[in-house]
């Protein structure tokens, strides 16, 4: 998953595993970018930034460019 405007990168390529019942952090410095990689993942960027990558849900994999497919799971 990563975050662009337009053709800038924002938020470089992450890969993470989230396992049920199992807590994640995401530590970093502010700006470093841990709210819009959390809104990518849900589906909930602002007006203007896109996400790329994929998100694999259960045995689903839904395309973050389209983050219409994600707000349903959530």
């Amino acid at each position: 998953m990563s975050v662009h405007a337009g053709y800038t990168l924002l938020v470089h390529p992450a890969a993470l595993s989230l396992w049920a019942g199992r807590p994640l952090t995401i530590l970093g410095e502010t700006g470093s970018g841990k709210s819009l990689l959390a809104q990518a993942l849900i589906g909930t960027l602002p007006d203007g930034l896109t996400a790329r990558g994929q998100v694999a849900l259960g045995g689903q994999v839904l395309d973050a460019a389209r983050p219409a497919g994600f707000r349903p799971l959530w």
